[in-house]
């Protein structure tokens, strides 16, 4: 009983967990483009040359702050984040991710019935995964106090 009860809590935690891990996708990203970190100690001039040794792009930038916006080919963003990892004066490397700061404000959207049925689908998950977890921890908060 006390294994059903851990994993009735288990699946509440995946049901309220579930609505949140759909932040990134494929489009969140600049294909074809990835970002590399240094160590703290590495100059600009030995960041440019690890990058020109792999016959990589060097995009555009303005002042070299440790890391550098690198041009791979476009679907083989992870296999260089794992190359560039490997050496020794990079700190990491990772996707150029887009993120939009100081975006006007849009004109409120309308409700619409695709809007609506997403959020009742959430909301639908938060709901069954509460009433999981909370069910499963009174159930178990009472078989202990039977066994005392």
């Amino acid at each position: 009983m006390k294994k059903l009860s851990v994993l009735i809590i288990l699946l509440g935690f995946f049901l309220l967990i579930l609505p949140l891990t759909n932040f990134v996708s494929a489009a969140d990203y600049a294909p074809g483009e990835i970002l590399v970190g240094f160590n703290e100690n590495v100059t600009e001039q030995q960041a440019i040359d690890l990058i020109e040794g792999y016959n990589l792009d060097l995009l555009t930038y303005y002042k070299f702050n440790g890391w550098l916006p690198v041009g791979v080919p476009v679907g083989e963003e992870g296999v260089w984040i794992d190359v560039l990892t490997q050496e020794d004066i990079v700190n990491y490397a990772e996707l150029n991710f887009i993120v939009v700061i100081d975006d006007p404000p849009s004109p409120p959207i309308p409700p619409s019935a695709d809007v609506a049925s997403q959020w009742d689908e959430v909301n639908l998950y938060i709901l069954i995964g509460g009433i999981l977890v909370v069910g499963a921890l009174l159930f178990l908060s009472l078989r202990m106090r039977r066994n005392q």
